[in-house]
């Protein structure tokens, strides 16, 4: 049985607040268990708020983790296309090909004439 129940059960045994006068400790029992309840209530209502706050934090982890999986894989893709790109002109440059910039220098060249 949980206190609150408890201490309920025990002031419907005592005197209403009517006898108050002559039962002053059950008046002050009463008074206290009133604001135990109250005190739970709130102390419930702020239970329940953490645990929202802590549903949307572990959200917008969850959506951080996501995107930075996505922009990891985003920059391994990025990171092999340069090495590929990097391996091709290495390659044309040992097989004595011209680069990119010998291949259109003479075409600048008539541009600026």
């Amino acid at each position: 049985m949980d206190p609150e129940a408890a201490l309920t059960r025990a002031l419907e045994n005592q005197p209403t607040s009517v006898d108050a006068e002559r039962w002053p400790v059950a008046e002050h029992a009463r008074q206290l268990a009133e604001a135990l309840r109250a005190w739970q209530r709130e102390l419930d209502r702020r239970e329940a708020q953490l645990h929202v706050q802590l549903a949307g934090i572990d959200q917008e982890r969850r959506a951080n983790r996501l995107w930075l999986a996505k922009e990891r894989e985003a920059l391994t893709q990025h990171e092999a296309a340069l090495a590929e790109r990097e391996r091709q002109i290495a390659a044309r440059e040992t097989a004595g090909e011209p680069s990119h910039e010998d291949a259109v220098r003479p075409f600048r060249s008539q541009r600026a004439a």
